[in-house]
């Protein structure tokens, strides 16, 4: 072969970008826009690992709910009685 010879740079489909790892460290609302666009363009594989990066996200945040302490409840206003 000579040095001339120009070779095609490697095919590379949208899901080897998107590793599971990748997508884990998204944002939730980055993790739902991946998703819409993963569906619009057909890659169900890449819009799969968003919606279960999505459930761990949602799990993580009720989980943070719960340890938080209860919000003080408010004093009940005076009733007030018209003279």
């Amino acid at each position: 072969m000579s040095a001339s010879t120009k070779y095609a740079p490697p095919i590379t489909t949208r899901s080897t970008d998107w590793t599971a790892e990748r997508i884990a460290t998204l944002s939730a609302t980055e993790a739902k826009q991946l998703r819409d666009n993963a569906l619009r363009l057909g890659e169900n594989e890449i819009a799969a690992v968003c919606e279960q990066a999505l459930t761990r996200l949602r799990r993580e945040a009720a989980a943070a709910r719960k340890a938080l302490p209860p919000k003080p409840r408010r004093a009940p206003a005076p009733k007030v009685t018209p003279e």
